[in-house]
């Protein structure tokens, strides 16, 4: 992907495992490249962080085209609350669901916004 490097990876934050194996984490959105360095200020300009999967069985990374909420990355934070595998009728796992909460904002300029999201991964 554009703008990766040994220093630069893409992966942002990883969220866990799911129950077929795969590793969720959140880079950047696969049309945008990586992120630019941080400027001056220390801001960087960015698109919101997509979700990725890396595929064991299959050896690469996969990409969702969704996007986490994020304005900024510098002051939105994305972290894991919960993970639970769904269980279909027959007793075998069909999927993970991940409860995921983004902070945007900090205690500078008011106090922060906090959301929290469930996120249905389905087995292959």
């Amino acid at each position: 992907m554009k703008g990766t490097s040994a220093l630069r990876s893409g992966v942002y934050r990883t969220l866990g495992m799911t129950a077929d194996g795969r590793l969720l984490a959140l880079g950047p959105d696969p049309l945008e490249g990586v992120p630019a360095f941080p400027d001056h200020n220390g801001q960087v300009s960015d698109p919101p962080s997509a979700l990725w999967a890396w595929n064991t069985h299959a050896g690469r990374w996969e990409v969702a085209h969704t996007h986490m909420p994020c304005e900024a990355l510098q002051n939105c934070y994305v972290y894991t609350t919960g993970v639970s595998v769904a269980v279909g009728a027959s007793g075998k796992p069909i999927g993970t669901y991940f409860w995921v909460s983004s902070q945007v904002g900090s205690s500078v300029n008011g106090p922060p916004i906090q959301t929290c999201y469930r996120l249905n991964v389905p087995d292959n």
